[in-house]
């Protein structure tokens, strides 16, 4: 089975091997336990889910079965299992059922566990699906290279809808989940619309957040496509939950050399939203009309589209991006979602196609409910495989897989 490879770091961040298989720690001291190393085997390693689906797993202490005189993993874990490395992940990548992806995965976290949604792929008959819901196999040992896209309805079919009429130009693009305790799954969108003359040809007009309905598993967006930011708050282009709250990132215009000036905004379960301003949290309504940032300080920029932000082992949280048209991933770290941010410069190089030099990485996710609980100084990061290159579409129809997302599992300092 394929697995995944790391990106290749610049100095003074080492080089290492992706996704390596351990020699499993030795079990400490057995004491009075019955259960002590024999024959037939040794105390396991045993790691538990996350309690919210799209976390990170965590380890827990195996249990001595008395009556059988085994170690074994407590109910509800399982015994700790890593493959070694391989070549480059591209996730999906020789099923049957997908030609072509574009698009890092968005997690998505639900009752039945973590489901990625895919931004866009082509079948095999030709046929482009965006956002289809695949769910992930929670099982498979930690390194594995998703192969087999398990979809939630048959076939791939988009899990993205809109409520009411929505305008047929319109482009939702999602950019991230969270679930805070006790309330559904919430999904950050951006809304686009084909315009003649407008960068790229999309004219954006906002974000906002839609939902997960675990009945029908999909995600539905506002009323014909409404938005509750405009664009020149843009919250959304990074999410993460921590505790109560749910920190929503925004990077609105104007660009300053390929990135733009991110804000924070934090939600609670009843989506009350706050800014955080140089006076602290302003709520919406009342000190903060919703519809500007001025009162804002920027605290990183990003690049376009969108950016991860996650809390890594050791407590910090961390921002990845890739500036606009660029072949890097680069990074923040700060002891709070609100700050103060450092920067940590170039994290790891993009793996894109040598004979395209107009090709770029662009909107990186981070992947918790991949990351190996025994490699705490480690995250896995997607991010998608673009070009500018006239000749694109020939490009990726003649080699998909230059193109393809890839998954890789970064060192970070």
């Amino acid at each position: 089975m394929a697995t995944m490879r790391r990106a290749f770091f610049l100095l003074p961040i080492p080089l290492t091997g992706c996704w390596l298989s351990h020699a499993l720690s030795e079990p400490g001291e057995p004491g009075e336990s019955p259960c002590a190393p024999d024959a037939s085997g040794a105390q396991p390693t045993c790691v538990r889910p996350a309690e919210v689906a799209c976390g990170a797993a965590a380890m827990v202490a195996a249990e001595c079965d008395e009556e059988l005189l085994q170690w074994r993993c407590p109910a509800g874990t399982r015994r700790y299992e890593a493959v070694a490395a391989g070549q480059a992940c591209l996730p999906f990548a020789g099923s049957d059922s997908i030609a072509r992806l574009s698009g890092a995965p968005v997690p998505v976290p639900t009752d039945d566990g973590c489901v990625w949604l895919l931004p866009e792929l082509e079948t095999a008959s030709g046929e482009r699906v965006a956002y289809a819901a695949v769910r992930l196999d929670e099982t498979a040992p930690f390194g594995t290279c998703p192969a087999t896209p398990d979809f939630l309805e048959p076939g791939p079919v988009s899990a993205v809808r809109v409520l009411g009429d929505a305008p047929p130009e319109l482009l939702p693009s999602v950019t991230g989940a969270f679930r805070l305790p006790g309330a559904p799954t919430r999904v950050a969108f951006r809304n686009f619309v084909w315009e003649e003359g407008a960068p790229f040809g999309l004219r954006e007009l906002g974000t906002g957040l839609g939902v997960w309905s675990e009945t029908e598993k999909r995600v539905w967006l506002p009323d014909e496509g409404a938005i509750r930011w405009p664009p020149e708050v843009d919250l959304g282009d990074a999410v993460v939950a921590v505790g109560e709250s749910a920190y929503l990132y925004g990077c609105p215009p104007p660009i300053d050399f390929l990135t733009e000036d991110c804000v924070l905004a934090r939600l609670d379960g009843a989506l009350r939203a706050e800014l955080w301003t140089d006076d602290g949290w302003v709520a919406e309504g009342e000190g903060w009309d919703g519809t500007t940032v001025d009162e804002a300080p920027p605290l990183f920029d990003a690049g376009p589209w969108r950016s991860a932000v996650t809390r890594i082992a050791d407590g910090r949280f961390l921002h990845l991006y890739a500036v606009g048209f660029g072949s890097r991933i680069e990074g923040h770290v700060a002891p709070a979602p609100e700050g103060p941010w450092t920067s940590l410069g170039w994290i790891a190089e993009c793996d894109l196609p040598a004979d395209d030099d107009e090709a770029f990485c662009a909107g990186p996710a981070v992947h918790p409910e991949l990351q190996d609980p025994l490699r705490p100084g480690e995250i896995v990061v997607s991010y998608d495989v673009a070009t500018t290159s006239p000749d694109w579409e020939e490009r990726r129809r003649a080699s998909p897989e230059s193109y393809w997302p890839r998954l890789v599992s970064l060192v970070i300092p």
